[in-house]
């Protein structure tokens, strides 16, 4: 069975009917069929993920998992042939429902005085619901009392830094390199192909020729033999 690895989240695949924590309209969200994406193998951006995702102390394993729910529908492609549903190229999981207030991280931007900082709070979303169903999230950008409690629709989540920046422009010129590489290689294999053909081609008219040639050298032998048999019968005829 998958489970989605977000704090909150129960969308998995043997729970069609259940949906994402704290949103009214989740439970519509799961009865088509639920994607989960893995998280990505480049350290950078499973980085970014990881931080996303804002548990505290967590790597996550090999067979963790975010669902659909967690992605921007511009973060998802669904031009896919099979009808399956992919990521597009270097999205970072945005969307997280409502967690307990005990599970929620802090993110700090910079801390102004001892026991003061302040956090930038990132609003929830839900995945397309109706506007009468999931309440609207007001964003907040302070927030001064570390011992104060956040409301419980508000997920911290550090993004858009420059060093996320950066590593997204890096992400993107890797990337790049390695299309590139690809479509070297896939160039290469057809000029390999189209040799291997015309080789193919020119070892048949070999074996086409030796075969008219062993033929053209018989029949030369056959005529020297008649030849030689005519010869013979001649000088037989002539002996007194």
């Amino acid at each position: 069975m998958v489970t989605c690895s977000a704090y909150g989240c129960t969308n998995s695949t043997k729970l069609p009917k259940k949906g994402v924590y704290g949103c009214i309209n989740a439970s519509n969200l799961s009865k088509k069929g639920m994607s989960f994406f893995s998280f990505p193998t480049n350290p950078q951006r499973r980085e970014l993920w990881v931080q996303a995702v804002g548990r505290s102390n967590w790597t996550p394993s090999h067979t963790a998992r975010l669902c659909q729910v967690h992605f921007r529908e511009e973060d998802l492609d669904r031009t896919a042939f099979n009808g399956y549903l992919r990521l597009r190229e270097n999205v970072v999981p945005s969307i997280f429902p409502a967690i307990p207030s005990h599970l929620q991280l802090s993110a700090p931007v910079h801390q102004s005085s001892p026991g003061k900082r302040q956090k930038t709070l990132l609003p929830l979303e839900c995945s397309s619901p109706p506007a009468e169903l999931c309440s609207s999230m007001e964003q907040s950008t302070s927030w001064s009392d570390e011992n104060d409690v956040m409301p419980y629709h508000f997920l911290q989540v550090d993004i858009d830094t420059p060093r996320k920046v950066k590593l997204r422009e890096e992400l993107a010129e890797k990337s790049k390199e390695i299309e590139n590489k690809d479509r070297t290689i896939v160039e290469q294999s057809r000029l390999i192909r189209r040799t291997q053909k015309k080789l193919n081609l020119m070892n048949r008219k070999v074996k086409m020729l030796q075969q008219r040639n062993k033929k053209l050298n018989k029949q030369i032998r056959s005529m020297k033999m008649k030849n030689k048999t005519k010869k013979n019968k001649f000088v037989f005829s002539e002996e007194p």
